[in-house]
């Protein structure tokens, strides 16, 4: 799957906006059936683990920070690389100040790791790009609630 990004700005510091999106233990309570399932603290080299499972059926999805450029830092980067036995991948989130506010952009590619379900899902690429841009979605509007949204980032630019 290519990756998928997701974008929200909100009438808030960048400070508060980072503090949101990488509370990782928050995302399980936005994402059915998923939990964080071990931590360490969120620095460079730092893994966690997110099981999704429904009863005794589920997998891991295990994460190790690559990446991590808090605040102050301009723009807030965390990096992700996953190593689960069904799936790999990557994810960046990116904070940076905006007029008003902050934006949060979200990027992710998750792989699965064995060479048939790789086959299997070229054809289902579409759907995996829709699901995962509505996971992002379900995360972002979920962490960032109750705080004012700005208005979109421009087609064209930066803005």
């Amino acid at each position: 799957m290519s990756a998928v990004t997701e974008r929200r700005r909100v009438a808030a510091d960048v400070q508060e906006v980072w503090d949101r999106v990488t509370d990782m233990a928050a995302h399980g309570r936005h994402v059915p059936l998923t939990r964080i399932t071990r931590q360490e603290e969120l620095a460079l080299g730092g893994t966690f683990v997110m099981r999704t499972s429904l009863g005794p059926l589920g997998f891991d999805d295990p994460m190790t920070v690559t990446g991590f450029d808090p605040p102050p830092a301009q723009p807030a980067r965390l990096r992700l690389v996953k190593s689960g036995r069904l799936l790999s991948g990557w994810a960046e989130i990116v904070v940076r100040p905006v007029d008003g506010g902050a934006e949060v952009s979200w990027t992710e590619e998750a792989v699965p790791t064995s060479a048939l379900l790789r086959a299997l899902s070229r054809p289902a690429d579409r759907l995996s790009r829709r699901a995962t841009s509505e996971l992002l979605t379900r995360i972002l509007d979920g962490t960032l609630a109750g705080l004012p949204a700005l208005p979109p980032v421009p087609p064209h630019g930066r803005g």
